[in-house]
């Protein structure tokens, strides 16, 4: 079977024993015949790496060092490249399923492309990245809290009527589907582990 495992951070490039397990469950697998491709962030590199097994290609937001992407502007950069190296490297290797180790640091709207893709998914939910880390991320944040600050409230208003809502989902989700604009129960007031300084900035922590 080919696997693709989707992680924030990967040995050697770590920070601590969840990811090692991360290591040691996918060494596992290949031992077992699985082929196995990990996509990973670029953690501790100047650039993008890929090999045969590991592409670090990711970029990570506001964890293990690295500044806090904030305005919409960087934030719709950030997002567009992650969305792009995903949809690229399914495409390239074409898994028969997808493992999701942990996307602390990265967006949770990952999930979203994962989900269009239709491939068997699984998510390894160990920690806090899922149940508080859509709720602090501050891409899914920007576009779903409800209420919002009223500057946001009007640029908001002013993409949504003209369309680049729309577009953008194609590209860099901002909701699951569209119906599922406004997420208050979720997006209400900032989640534990918020910080960084802005309401949803990604919280640091393990891998």
């Amino acid at each position: 079977m080919k696997i693709l495992v989707l992680t924030n951070l990967f040995p050697p490039h770590h920070a601590g024993t969840f990811d090692l397990r991360c290591q040691g469950v996918t060494e596992t697998l290949q031992k077992r015949g699985h082929e196995i491709h990990v996509l990973t962030s670029n953690h501790g590199m100047t650039t993008e790496q890929r090999d045969n097994d590991v592409a670090r290609r990711l970029r990570l937001n506001g964890v293990f060092g690295h500044r806090v992407i904030s305005s919409l502007g960087e934030l719709a950069k950030l997002e567009k490249h992650n969305h792009q190296v995903l949809r690229e490297t399914v495409s390239e290797f074409k898994p028969d399923l997808i493992h999701v180790y942990s996307l602390e640091g990265l967006s949770k709207s990952l999930t979203f492309t994962l989900r269009h893709c239709q491939l068997p998914t699984v998510y390894d939910v160990t920690d806090h990245w899922l149940s508080q880390g859509i709720r602090t991320d501050a891409w899914l944040r920007w576009w779903n809290q409800e209420p919002a600050p009223l500057p946001r409230r009007i640029v908001r208003a002013l993409l949504e009527s003209s369309g680049q809502r729309v577009r953008l989902d194609s590209t860099a989700p901002t909701r699951m589907m569209k119906g599922y604009d406004r997420l208050p129960k979720v997006f209400g007031k900032a989640g534990p582990g918020a910080g960084g300084g802005y309401p949803g900035a990604p919280a640091g922590g393990g891998g």
